[in-house]
């Protein structure tokens, strides 16, 4: 069996920084789940005709093979942080599972034919991953008496579902002379918000509070764990 992936490069992106990170996402998971085979990462050079512009190729032995990759991604923080860093630099994502037959069946993967099977696959993923496709690009939060609220969050949802009730984790940093800088507090809590499917936009712009907080602690990153789907 053959898994092939098709995408895009972003606005701007090299095609160097591509195969930088796709190399790692490959060896990474080559080591994790040996029974898949990391044929190659393939690019056009003349742009005649549709899309795609890259096509990863992997093979393995067999389907239940895939329900294997889903359970180790699960748990699998590294190759978490490395399928977002392929996100931040691509987009458009499709993927077909294939039988060899003979050469010209290929051919065929070039066309914009979608199966039931792989539909089914790209749900899946969007259900029990939204972290994957929910990116938060800018944010700002303050602290009132111990309490934090969290302001003007702009959200990219890349996937083809809506979600709601969108779970974050805030990263504090010291604001103390003494320990300037360093990580002091995690704080997670929920954005109550609905992000529609293939959008981006800012939302609480009147603010809503998010766990605990301190004028002390300088906010450092966002992380967002997870959302619930919402039915279409």
């Amino acid at each position: 069996m053959y898994y092939f992936v098709f995408f895009d490069p972003k606005d701007g992106v090299r095609r160097t920084q591509i195969v930088d990170v796709y190399k790692k996402f490959a060896e990474h998971f080559g080591k994790k789940l040996p029974q898949f085979k990391f044929i190659g990462l393939y690019v056009r050079n003349v742009l005649l005709g549709s899309r795609p512009h890259y096509v990863a190729i992997w093979e393995f032995p067999n389907y239940s093979d895939l329900d294997e990759w889903n359970r180790v991604f699960a748990e699998d923080k590294q190759g978490q942080k490395l399928a977002r860093e392929l996100a931040e630099l691509t987009t458009a994502w499709e993927a077909k599972v294939m039988s060899k037959l003979i050469l010209i069946v290929c051919l065929t993967l070039f066309y914009p034919v979608r199966s039931s099977a792989y539909e089914a696959e790209k749900l899946k993923s969007q259900v029990l991953y939204p972290n994957l496709y929910i990116k938060i690009l800018k944010w700002s939060i303050y602290s009132v008496r111990g309490v934090a609220i969290v302001h003007h969050v702009t959200i990219e949802n890349t996937g083809d579902l809506a979600y709601k009730n969108i779970r974050v984790r805030i990263h504090y940093l010291s604001g103390s002379y003494s320990n300037y800088g360093t990580r002091v507090a995690v704080t997670t809590g929920v954005l109550p918000i609905v992000v529609p499917p293939r959008s981006r936009n800012t939302y609480l712009k009147g603010g809503a509070v998010l766990g605990a907080g301190s004028s002390n602690f300088i906010p450092g990153a966002i992380e967002v764990l997870g959302a619930t789907p919402v039915d279409p």
